[in-house]
């Protein structure tokens, strides 16, 4: 597989979509015009400017109405906030990809 192969299609990565509600990626041959959108998912997206990564987190259809994203530190940090009644816990969940 070289450069050029979209793994967004590969049916490993597939797998994992179908058995999780989050999924956080970090790419590095990604640009603005990569097509990484996956069915039943809120994509949220982030170009890095300085090694011209790409991070992405990828919230299901499910679940997305207790999933925030929150701000962003600087190009390199993607947060994300889980409401505790997703889990019937005290206390809401941070994620954070960097």
């Amino acid at each position: 597989m070289g450069r050029s192969y979209n793994k967004i299609n590969d049916l490993e990565l597939k797998s994992i979509f179908n058995y999780h509600d989050i999924v956080m990626l970090t790419e590095s041959w990604l640009n603005d015009s990569s097509e990484c959108s996956v069915d039943d998912f809120i994509y949220y997206r982030l170009n890095r400017t300085l090694n011209h990564k790409i991070h992405a987190k990828y919230v299901s259809n499910k679940i997305s109405q207790n999933v925030t994203l929150l701000k962003t530190e600087g190009d390199c940090i993607l947060w994300l906030n889980i409401d505790s009644c997703l889990f019937s816990v005290d206390n809401d969940l941070f994620l954070c990809l960097c």
